[in-house]
């Protein structure tokens, strides 16, 4: 036997698209990255610094060469809002800014000659969080993890051919899928 259901098809919603903020609120209408808190902020990252807009009014934070508690470099490239609350800031050129927007608190973290402890480079376009809590940090030159434990930053570079180590060190995009595991992607492909 054959059923037909007298129930009418429910309509699909058709997408309503609005635009936020203006050139005041938005320096030129340019958006390079977007995070959402767990407070609700919506942070917008722009070549001309952050913005937590926060459904009403627009915030801007940038860098203070004089001060070290601004943002470390204006061109935002990458945004990750972690579950610790803390918000990190991938910049152009300018490495990683920490910002704990409870506490106004920052850290910065670039490149360093020696490179102990320091990134693999300041241009840093991706950023991912593990279920430890651990920061997946992706640059032009390789592939850093930051270890919540020892609060220290390790390196991932690429060894052609080995199986432990990158395809690629120009990282470009970087996801955690649900099983737990790191994608890449790089101008190597994925």
């Amino acid at each position: 036997a054959l059923w037909a259901s007298a129930l009418p098809a429910v309509e699909q919603m058709e997408p309503y698209f609005e635009s936020v903020g203006s050139i005041e609120s938005i320096p030129d209408n340019n958006v390079s990255a977007l995070a959402q808190d767990a407070a609700g902020f919506l942070w917008i990252g722009t070549p001309d610094g952050l913005i937590r807009y926060d459904g009403y009014r627009f915030r801007h934070f940038d860098n203070d060469p004089d001060d070290v508690d601004s943002l470390g470099g204006d061109f935002v490239r990458s945004l990750l809002a972690a579950r610790d609350g803390r918000l990190w800031v991938g910049t152009n050129a300018d490495g990683v800014t920490v910002l704990d927007p409870d506490s106004g608190h920052i850290e910065r973290y670039r490149e360093r000659a020696d490179a102990a402890g320091g990134l693999s480079n300041n241009s840093v376009r991706a950023l991912a969080e593990d279920a430890d809590g651990g920061i997946w940090i992706g640059t032009r030159r390789g592939l850093d993890y930051w270890d919540p434990r020892t609060r220290q930053l390790r390196h991932h570079r690429n060894r052609l051919g080995a199986g432990t180590s990158p395809d690629d060190d120009q990282i470009m995009a970087l996801q955690i899928d649900a099983v737990g595991d790191l994608w890449i992607g790089s101008w190597n492909g994925l």
